[in-house]
């Protein structure tokens, strides 16, 4: 399914789009196909539960940094989508294809000084 979600990424947004809710589709098919029936049934209620209306979805919620149109960092919220246990979707009204995303931060410190050499 990563190769299909990678292809999906180099369309045309209209395209992507559906590309990308029939690769969600087809997963949420897969895993349903391998769960005995009790665990289909709470697979399916977790999915409601997490994301209503997009059952085999991801979940949760939190805060990322970009860099905003004035170079300063911004926050917004996002929330996880569809994983496959290495990649997962992060899904934002705010985050566009491309936008730079703040990954670490450095600091400049000034070097300790030593008072002399150290005996050991």
């Amino acid at each position: 399914m990563r190769e299909k979600f990678a292809s999906a990424r180099e369309l045309a947004d209209a395209e992507r789009a559906k590309a990308m809710e029939r690769n969600r589709a087809e997963q949420r098919e897969r895993i349903s196909a391998i769960l005995k029936p009790e665990q289909k049934k709470r697979y399916e209620e977790i999915a409601a539960e997490i994301q209503p209306g997009r059952a085999g979805g991801g979940g949760g919620s939190g805060r990322i940094w970009i860099v905003g149109p004035d170079g300063e960092p911004k926050a917004i919220s996002v929330r996880l989508g569809i994983t496959d246990g290495t990649a997962t979707e992060i899904v934002a009204d705010d985050l566009k294809e491309g936008t730079e995303v703040i990954v670490g931060a450095a600091t400049a410190t000034k070097p300790a000084t030593s008072g002399g050499p150290r005996m050991f």
